[in-house]
């Protein structure tokens, strides 16, 4: 008689893949743990992503989506370093090539001017975010 533990084994394996893939899935909105909805939910398509001039002004808070991305003042979708802070919040690097002026700021909170490569206070905001 054979065993039935290298079956027992895939059957669990599967199981854990599906459910791995089905929660991912979940968490970046392309599925829902409901089926019925009130509202439509638009496609990723038609999400607006802010303009980087728009989301990063000098002491206005920093309005940027979960993703943190912006568009360019040609339209091209901009991908900002985030870094996750033991807070729980992003401390957010903005470059010139965004269109936007160079500099940094907690998501939500006040965008600072500045060179993140030479900023001090830069240095110690990220220390303390790092831990």
């Amino acid at each position: 008689m054979t065993s039935r533990r290298p079956v027992l084994f895939a059957a669990a394996c599967l199981c854990v893949a599906v459910g791995a893939t089905l929660g991912a899935l979940r968490h970046a909105g392309i599925i829902y743990a409901d089926s019925i909805h009130t509202d439509p939910v638009p496609p990723a398509t038609t999400r607006v992503v802010p303009a980087c001039t728009d989301a990063f002004r000098p002491g206005q808070p920093i309005a940027i989506g979960i993703d943190f991305t912006c568009t360019d003042p040609t339209g091209h979708r901009q991908y900002l370093d985030a870094f996750r802070c033991t807070d729980g919040r992003h401390l957010i690097t903005v470059e010139p090539r965004t269109g936007a002026p160079q500099g940094w700021g907690h998501d939500g909170g006040p965008f600072h001017l500045g060179n993140s490569a030479i900023d001090p206070v830069y240095r110690r905001t990220y220390q303390d975010c790092i831990g």
